[in-house]
């Protein structure tokens, strides 16, 4: 480990294997303002990021092997953001209220979303204009005051995937097929390079929270067992959490 990089005792070891990806949650503050105002709802917002951030930095410059004001970030061609160290992990960072999520891998593309589990007001409008026509259907299946949390678990898998691929809501999701259940699932995507296939997964993570893992995909074959999911958080960096895969 380089000099100066961060003395993490408890923490899982930083080499992964291939088919291995960590996933750290980062419990983030969210108490509200009873005086909520737009002033301090991106107050908020600002404070959740920064929470988040500062977590992923640690935790990265835990794998990479050096302080964290050394790790040098890019853009990928897609814009999807990226460590240039030497030897740096893939990693991928999402956060909601109350929670973040940092998905790591030791060079595979990984793609993580999680999404405070609420009514939605506007969920059948949701599912028809972003999900497939298979995923809108199961989603419109379900009663009316489960439908958000519905539209939610379907959304974070395909948001996972989309991530993965670095392509974001630059596709048309709907054209994008990733089950509205928890079953680890195939993707194909296209790039310029060609067609890439993701592996998607849910995972469970807390109640109220739905959460998906997407990995880049194109050396396994359809029928090897998924990828090894290890779950920690940052708060206590011990052993593995609940945090896992839900197929």
């Amino acid at each position: 480990m380089a000099d100066g990089a961060p003395s993490l005792a408890g923490w899982p070891s930083p080499c992964l294997g291939v088919d291995e990806v960590h996933v750290w949650r980062i419990p983030l503050d969210h108490e509200r303002d009873p005086a909520s105002d737009r002033r301090g709802a991106i107050a908020r917002a600002a404070q959740t990021r920064s929470q988040a951030r500062a977590g992923l930095l640690r935790i990265l410059a835990h794998y990479a092997g050096m302080p964290a004001d050394a790790l040098s970030f890019d853009v990928d061609a897609l814009g999807k953001p990226c460590l240039r160290n030497a030897g740096a992990p893939s990693y991928n960072l999402s956060h909601t209220r109350g929670l973040a999520l940092v998905a790591v891998s030791a060079g595979a593309a990984v793609g993580v979303d999680v999404e405070h589990l609420r009514p939605l007001a506007d969920a059948d409008a949701l599912a028809q204009r972003f999900l497939s026509p298979a995923e809108s259907a199961a989603v419109l299946e379900v009663a009316p005051a489960g439908r958000g949390a519905a539209f939610l678990r379907t959304w974070t898998r395909k948001e996972a995937v989309l991530k993965a691929s670095g392509h974001g809501l630059a596709l048309d999701t709907r054209d994008i097929e990733v089950g509205s259940g928890p079953a680890d699932r195939f993707v194909a995507i296209d790039h310029d390079a060609g067609t890439r296939r993701y592996r998607v997964v849910s995972l469970s993570v807390d109640p109220g929270w739905a959460a998906a893992l997407a990995v880049a995909a194109e050396t396994i074959a359809p029928g090897a067992p998924p990828p090894r999911v290890h779950c920690f958080e940052l708060a206590a960096a011990a052993a593995a959490s609940s945090c896992g895969s839900t197929a």
